[in-house]
């Protein structure tokens, strides 16, 4: 079984302790998808009070280093939950918390590429700006701050040696798009839409199956939001196995934190 830990981690700066990993990205820092810490174990309010003391700490480190975060963002230890009374103090602290599933997709043959009317090829320079476009479009519905923080993912990841990112063409159209990266273990799957157009009309489907033939024998993974009932459905319909679950909890600092980060960045 796989777990959180086999994932992609898109980080620049790390901080390893015996009770967490701090994980940031100075590329990225207003994406909280990628700048957090990874909890070992799950705090008590006490040890949760000192863990916000924590990360407020290393933001001004980073802020001293040019780096703006502007998000709490916590990993809980697969398959752990939360302490009642850490629950209760984050919930008025406006924190957002959420549950991730790891999936895995079955093994099939390449027979499932025959008649499929989908051509996937690697994203290059001169579809670039296609592809990113195609992104943005999935990106508008969580707003304007979402589509910045994915710009600049893109943007680091677009030269990562791991990370390819690939467009499902129907002749000459671009209708969907997705990355693939090559972890020790598995090729995970991110990133993955279809063009709003081309919607509800199986090609999502279609992608994946062929996707699925393309990389057999090699193990396919993907993180799906649990609560994202549709999407559940969708890998679900494909008959994906269900592993490892993960926690998320994330907040915006306030405004006065952030500009106090801001007074100590260089000028």
């Amino acid at each position: 079984m796989f777990t959180f830990n086999d994932l992609f981690l898109a980080a620049s700066e790390y901080d390893d302790t015996e009770l967490f990993s701090a994980a940031f990205n100075r590329y990225t820092p207003a994406d909280p998808g990628v700048n957090a810490i990874w909890l070992d174990f799950s705090p008590e309010l006490a040890e949760w009070d000192i863990l916000l003391d924590y990360f407020e700490d290393y933001a001004f480190e980073l802020a001293e280093k040019g780096i703006l975060l502007t998000n709490y963002s916590f990993r809980w230890p697969d398959n752990t939950g939360i302490q009642p009374d850490t629950l209760e103090a984050m919930a008025e602290d406006g924190f957002q918390i959420g549950q991730y599933v790891l999936l895995t997709a079955p093994t099939v043959t390449p027979k499932a590429m025959e008649s499929s009317s989908l051509t996937l090829l690697p994203i290059t320079s001169a579809n670039w700006d296609d592809y990113n476009a195609l992104q943005q479009q999935g990106n508008a519905v969580y707003g304007t701050h979402y589509q910045a923080a994915k710009r600049d993912y893109y943007a680091f990841t677009r030269d990562w040696p791991s990370v390819t990112q690939y467009g499902a063409y129907q002749g000459q159209t671009l209708v969907g798009g997705f990355e693939l990266i090559h972890t020790a273990k598995a090729i995970e799957l991110d990133q993955l839409i279809i063009a709003p157009a081309y919607q509800n009309q199986g090609l999502g489907t279609e992608l994946m199956r062929q996707l699925i033939a393309q990389v057999a024998p090699t193990p396919l993974i993907m993180k799906v939001d649990r609560e994202d009932e549709a999407v559940m459905h969708f890998y679900e319909e494909l008959h994906c196995e269900a592993g490892s679950t993960q926690i998320i909890a994330m907040a915006p600092f306030s405004a006065e934190f952030v500009e106090e980060l801001k007074k100590a960045m260089p000028q």
